[in-house]
């Protein structure tokens, strides 16, 4: 029993933190794509361990390698899961506009980079054009899907 609160206590305080953390980003912050994505596991990271520590600390200090493996992949997965359905939500329902405002936030980032990276112009406008047409898809119901599926690899892969 002690196994399963750890893992949805930290769960449930992971979804409240990647919440906060993606209306930070979507609202408030200028990061771009890859900041923004180390910033969602660092604090991931952060409740995965705190939850390690305090499963151990529950079992006389003693966690074994599959337990640890467990409490913490769980507890990451519960808060990509709810966050990704949240950030759905809210993309599609509440704030219809903010998917047009992350487009234009995230290629304003993409082309200062690519030019300050000395990239053509031609090859700067072909990863705007595809950026403007990839990113929609990324937060549909089935690019929600994919995206959970490779935070779960990687969820695993911190787990591990």
């Amino acid at each position: 029993m002690i196994f399963q609160n750890v893992w949805f206590k930290y769960g449930v305080l992971t979804v409240l933190a990647l919440i906060g953390t993606s209306i930070a980003v979507f609202y408030l912050l200028e990061l771009g794509l890859f900041t923004q994505a180390a910033v969602l596991y660092i604090v991931s990271l952060i409740f995965m361990i705190i939850a390690g520590l305090e499963f151990r600390k529950n079992n006389q200090n003693v966690i074994l390698y599959g337990e640890a493996f467990k409490v913490t992949f769980l507890t990451t997965i519960v808060g990509f899961a709810i966050s990704s359905i949240f950030s759905f939500v809210l993309i599609k329902y509440i704030d219809t506009e903010l998917l047009d405002v992350l487009v234009e936030k995230y290629s304003a980032s993409t082309q200062n980079l690519m030019s300050s990276m000395g990239a053509p112009e031609e090859e700067i406008n072909k990863a705007l054009e595809k950026m403007e047409e990839d990113m929609p898809k990324q937060f549909s119901g089935v690019g929600m899907i994919q995206s959970l599926l490779s935070n779960a690899v990687i969820s695993a892969i911190l787990a591990a």
